[in-house]
């Protein structure tokens, strides 16, 4: 099946969200593009409706440069992800560490059928994510995590059995940038009825300053999990992500800003100037590569599976960021090549 894209790609400039309807094919595609300075601002809409006002965000700005306003840490976030036939994975972040508890059932009171799992959140900025087994296919399930001080809920649905002929309803997005929260242009995906929502690479900008995180490259792990939090917490009283991962499961890949631009992580660590004060034979053996997964995996609804023994030094006992039930594998971590840029790879 085959459907026209509407609206342009334009990579590391704004949040491009589209979703898609088959059996009656339905495609819409939303882009809000934002060129501002500390007195200007410019907004397009290339297609669709949005509920984000111009007027909000124009006080902001007479309040203070975006670029100057930090997020807000929620007080409980939740997401699911990774979400097959019998299996999937909760996630749940407290601003306050302590015990989690995950709860979920078919039952939307909670009433009959709960099961629990008690995590412990040690660290405000390392959430705590739990996988499920045993589940029911093409069945909707509804969760919630309890923390010290707050609660959230949300649901999700599994995948029908295979050979089944359901229909498919996902939407897509990509490129979020710390300073251009809160997003609007994923607004009205909570209340779309998805199946899923691909969380398509680039969920952060690493090598790029934003108010949480005002330095030119992420290194340590730390700038890391603040820069994901960034993107995943209230800004200007909205967090459109937030209710996105909390109503629709989630798939999660990277592309290369959630390490640093156009990395090849099979090469060389000594031919990119980036990883000279890193160690490691390969890029991807360096700390600015794990600290930039590692933080992606924590911040993620997705399994924590490695490649085994494949015989080849590139992959071996690598991280498997990929999701059987779609295949979305980035080629970033493997590619002994810089690649070429996101616009001449998609116009290909």
């Amino acid at each position: 099946m085959k459907a026209p894209m509407r609206g342009e790609i334009s990579p590391n400039s704004h949040t491009i969200a589209t979703w898609l309807t088959h059996k009656r094919v339905r495609l819409q595609s939303i882009q809000t593009q934002f060129h501002l300075t500390n007195t200007t601002m410019k907004k397009s809409f290339l297609a669709g409706p949005s509920k984000w006002s111009a007027l909000s965000v124009a006080a902001a700005l007479l309040a203070g440069s975006l670029f100057s306003a930090q997020a807000t840490i929620d007080p409980m976030t939740v997401s699911a992800g990774d979400v097959r036939q019998t299996s999937a994975v909760l996630w749940a972040h407290s601003a306050v560490p302590g015990r989690v508890c995950l709860e979920y059932s078919t039952d939307l009171i909670f009433g009959t059928g709960v099961q629990s799992i008690t995590l412990k959140e040690r660290d405000a900025l390392v959430p705590v994510k739990a996988p499920l087994s045993g589940l029911t296919p093409a069945t909707t399930y509804y969760y919630r995590a309890t923390g010290p001080e707050a609660t959230a809920s949300g649901k999700f649905s599994t995948a029908p059995e295979l050979g089944t002929l359901a229909g498919l309803h996902f939407g897509v997005s990509g490129d979020e940038r710390g300073e251009l929260a809160p997003y609007p242009s994923v607004r009205n995906a909570a209340g779309s009825n998805l199946d899923f929502f691909l969380q398509f690479g680039d969920n952060i900008y690493a090598d790029f300053p934003s108010p949480d995180v005002p330095l030119a490259q992420c290194r340590t792990l730390a700038d890391f999990r603040l820069k994901t939090n960034e993107v995943y917490s209230t800004r200007f009283g909205l967090n459109t992500l937030a209710d996105l991962r909390s109503s629709t499961a989630i798939l999660a890949t990277i592309d290369d800003h959630e390490v640093t631009d156009n990395f090849a992580g099979a090469a060389r660590r000594t031919s990119d100037p980036r990883f000279i004060d890193d160690t490691g034979l390969l890029i991807s053996d360096t700390e600015t590569f794990h600290h930039g997964l590692r933080a992606f995996h924590e911040y993620h609804p997705v399994e924590n599976v490695r490649y085994g023994d494949t015989g080849n030094y590139t992959t071996a006992h690598g991280s498997k960021i990929i999701d059987s039930t779609l295949m979305a594998a980035m080629r970033r971590p493997f590619s002994s090549t810089h690649a070429p840029s996101a616009a001449r790879s998609f116009r290909r």
